[in-house]
This record gives structure tokens, C-alpha cells and sequence, in this order.
């Protein structure tokens, strides 16, 4: 019974010395503009798990999956993060709120860690800006590597339905026709997806 007593009393006192830590996170909208989130977590965790834990919470309050779908799969985008301060928080008001973004810079090693959080297993530094004045802010970028394997997939599946066409009309140079038709058309619609979006 006594030792019941003392581990809930170390259990109490470590959950009492456990601070909650807040992050401001903005999606950006715009140039200058974005929408503010307020994340919290826990002074214990590891630079590793607030961003596994940042992930969950982008997919869970921030996105949906249909925008993840958009994104990700047709605009082949990947999400980027910033630092950046803001300009005049109100954290009063209910979140999501419009904010506006001043000296934002990009940061490879927080945009690598959100989408693998196992770059910061063994890092103890302090990496989060600190709140209320400053920010991480979570920017589509156009995502080279998506697009390569989606032309592959282009390049790989078109002769399929270019065989089809040509066994059935008998005609080979109908066929080839429509295999370099398919795979221009996808290849010109993503690189303009990719300037327009830039």
C-alpha cells in the first residue's frame, strides 16, 4: 500500500512539472497572410514526437482529405515550413483567425522532420519559435519527386490503352498516336500546374 502511495505521489508530481507548451502554427493563404492555429504540447516531448504530433494535428484540424488528396496527389505539392514572425496576434480570438506574416524564412530541417519526424530522433536542441510573436508556417512547394513518378506512371501505363486502340482498329500508327498524345497532354498539364502555382 505504501509503495502505491509513493508511486502515484511521483506520478502526480511529474505530471504537475509537465508544462504545456503553445506554437503558434499558420497555414499561408497568401503572400503575406495565412490562417493562425494555436498547438500545444507538452515540455517533455522530443523535437521528434512535437512534430509527429504536429502532423496529426494538421491532418486532423487543419486539412481534409480531399485538400491532402489535391495537394499531395493531383498539384504534387509537399508541405514546407517556415519561421516567421507576426505581425499583431489577437490570442483571444477564436482560431483560426487571418494573421498577418513578416520575415519568413524557409527551414529545411523542420521540413524534412514533418515529414519524417525520425530526422530529429537524436536532436536536443531547441527548434520551435518561440510563442506569441513568432511562428512555424506550413507552405505547399511544388514537389519535383511527385512529379517524376507521376510521369513514370504516365509513361509506363499510356501504351495499355494505345495497344487497345490499335488491335482494334488494326491501325499501329493510331495507337502510338495516342500513347505520345496521352503522355504530352499529362506532361503539359502538370508543367503548367507546376509555373502557375509557383
Amino acid at each position: 500500500m505504501a509503495q502505491l502511495d509513493l508511486d502515484l505521489e511521483s506520478a502526480s508530481r511529474t505530471a504537475s512539472s509537465l508544462q504545456t507548451v503553445k506554437l503558434n502554427v499558420v497555414v499561408r493563404k497568401g503572400q503575406y497572410t495565412g490562417s493562425l492555429y494555436i498547438f500545444e504540447y507538452t515540455s517533455a516531448d522530443s523535437a521528434e514526437t512535437v512534430l509527429q504530433k504536429l502532423r496529426l494535428y494538421f491532418n486532423q484540424h487543419m486539412s481534409t482529405p480531399w485538400t491532402r488528396f489535391w495537394l499531395y496527389s493531383l498539384l504534387c505539392r509537399r508541405l514546407a515550413i517556415e519561421t516567421a514572425t507576426l505581425a499583431s496576434v489577437d490570442t483571444s480570438q477564436f482560431h483560426p483567425i487571418t494573421v498577418t506574416i513578416s520575415d519568413s524564412k524557409s527551414n529545411k530541417l523542420l521540413s524534412d522532420a514533418f515529414h519524417h519526424p525520425k530526422v530529429l530522433q537524436h536532436s536536443q536542441q531547441h527548434i520551435m519559435p518561440q510563442y506569441p510573436d513568432n511562428a512555424i508556417v506550413l507552405r505547399p512547394v511544388l514537389d519535383k519527386d511527385r512529379i517524376c513518378y507521376l510521369l513514370a506512371a504516365v509513361l509506363v501505363v499510356s501504351p495499355a490503352p494505345a495497344a487497345i486502340v490499335a488491335w482494334y482498329t488494326a491501325k499501329v500508327e493510331v495507337g502510338v498516336s495516342l500513347c505520345v498524345g496521352l503522355f504530352t497532354m499529362v506532361s503539359t498539364i502538370r508543367a503548367v500546374i507546376g509555373w502557375a502555382q509557383e
